[in-house]
């Protein structure tokens, strides 16, 4: 069973009439419940959708009522899943007179139908509506993910699926008992997958026309514009195709441009919080928001100043980090190659002592230039012989990048 419980897709509404109906439905069932406890089961009847009669009372209230716990459990995750998607484009003024619709809808058509054919029985649950929404999602935003759980017995994980297959599946899974019952029984009972079904032909018609008149704005991401866009069927729905293609191209650079936004605010936040934390002395700290930034975020809006990152080396120095502080050194030579000399000695000791590069040591040191201070050229003598030495005992290095 897979069990949706959050979306990928743009919700451009907080999803205020989704929890509310859902609340609805909790306290409806607690109100039942309570009421079939005190007087029987026959205080439900009335409001179920009662096949042998026309009432249109019945065309809402069955939409709010459910057989067990498990019922109201598995139908409050699935409103919440398509919820998100629905009400995240159209906000919570239009999503309940949607929700109400497909449900009255729904009930109208059915006890119709069953009335027209005598059929006996009732029916109950929220689900036709949400199978409703379901297919509205579909039409709307494909090629978001669903996140599910899969919950199969023993086994369960989560797991990603686009709005199209997580939909199809329910849909397909739908229809097949539908013709599994008919083929074993010869005919067709009211079962909950053909309420499902009747759910479904009620979402379709409402799904496009609401695209067509162009209630919602999916940002070329509906169904016709990302599969169909160079169509008949794209221009029968959607009218205008090249603009619904431009639209989502639109929306594909406007989406890009607020990634990029947040990434540069994200960054900026970043190195404003490392320079408080360099400043407090806290290098374990800066140190770890420097490696949380993505290395092209920091490339492109990270600006150090040699000074600070002199300090964050001396710093990490200080504690013995030497590893920690070979790439800022590196960053140091780069920006200043002749005027970082007592850096490129630090460093090739660093990588001949704590790395164990010798050969790597060695060509850090080449650079330097043949006439050094007295003080500098004995520590250059000295990591040089200790690079040799180190490569005749066999010290093995994996090649790295040129500094």
């Amino acid at each position: 069973m897979l069990i949706p419980f959050n979306t990928d897709a743009p919700i451009y509404y907080f999803p205020w009439a989704t929890i509310g109906i859902i609340v609805i439905n909790v306290l409806v069932f607690g109100m039942m419940i309570a009421a079939i406890g005190t007087h029987g089961a026959d205080v439900v009847e009335p409001y179920l959708l009662q096949f042998d009669t026309i009432n249109p009372v019945q065309w809402v209230t069955t939409n709010f009522l459910h057989a067990g716990p498990m019922h109201l459990i598995g139908n409050m995750f699935f409103l919440w899943g398509f919820g998100l998607v629905v009400e995240g484009k159209l906000g919570w003024k239009r999503f309940i007179p949607l929700y109400l619709f497909l449900g009255i809808v729904y009930g109208a058509a059915m006890q119709s139908f069953a009335f027209v054919l005598g059929l006996e029985g009732a029916a109950l649950g929220a689900s036709s509506a949400i199978f409703g929404l379901l297919t509205i999602a579909i039409l709307w935003a494909p090629a978001n993910n669903m996140n599910c759980f899969l919950y199969m017995g023993v086994f369960s994980r989560t797991m990603e699926l686009s709005v199209l297959a997580f939909g199809l599946f329910y849909v397909g899974l739908q229809i097949f008992f539908v013709v599994l019952q008919f083929i074993h029984q010869g005919g067709l009972d009211v079962s909950s997958e053909v309420l499902h079904i009747a759910g479904i032909l009620v979402g379709l018609p409402v799904g496009v026309a609401m695209l067509k008149m162009q209630w919602v704005d999916c940002e070329g991401w509906d169904i016709f514009s990302r599969y169909f866009a160079n169509t008949k069927l794209a221009a029968a729905v959607m009218g205008d195709v090249p603009a619904a293609v431009d639209r989502k191209s639109t929306a594909d650079r406007q989406r890009v441009q607020v990634q990029r936004e947040e990434q540069k605010s994200q960054a900026e936040m970043a190195l404003n919080s490392f320079r408080q934390c360099l400043a407090a002395g806290h290098t374990q700290a800066a140190l770890a928001i420097y490696n949380k930034v993505p290395e092209k975020a920091r490339d492109k809006y990270w600006q150090l100043a040699d000074k600070e990152l002199l300090t964050l080396v001396k710093f990490l120095h200080h504690e013995k980090r030497w590893s920690d502080s070979v790439p800022f050194m590196v960053d140091l030579i780069k920006r200043a190659p002749d005027r970082t000399q007592s850096v490129r000695l630090k460093l090739a000791q660093i990588l001949v002592q704590v790395e164990e590069r010798p050969r790597q040591a060695m060509k850090v040191l080449e650079p330097l230039p043949t006439l050094l201070s007295e003080s500098l050229e004995k520590q250059r003598r000295a990591i040089w012989a200790l690079a040799q030495r180190k490569l005749r005992e066999g010290v093995m290095e994996a090649p790295t990048q040129e500094w």
